[in-house]
């Protein structure tokens, strides 16, 4: 697994979306609003531009780790894709749970 230190921004940028709709439980049927996905993220303590979160979105639903929800508007991960998702985010997850 690389250090947090090896990934590149657009990289951190894509892993944290993921863990962010993890921790709030967004599968399936329930989602989240893209617009305020932006302003719940962190990448290195700095919010991230919107402009870099939707290439990161755009190119996570280009992986269908995500899907879209109600006209565009909203996300939640792919459940099909859970075990992939969970191994791009292990570490994340380990951080934050203390495992």
């Amino acid at each position: 697994m690389p250090q947090e230190d090896e990934y590149t921004y657009e990289e951190k940028l894509r892993r944290e979306i993921l863990f962010f709709l993890y921790k709030e439980g967004c599968w399936g049927t329930h989602h989240f609003p893209i617009a305020a996905l932006r302003h719940r993220i962190r990448i290195d303590s700095e919010l991230p531009s919107n402009n870099a979160t939707k290439r990161q979105i755009k190119q996570l639903l280009r992986e269908e780790l995500i899907s879209r929800y109600k006209q565009y508007k909203n996300i939640h991960l792919n459940s099909r894709k859970r075990n992939e998702i969970e191994t791009k985010i292990q570490d994340l997850i380990d951080n934050h749970y203390n495992i």
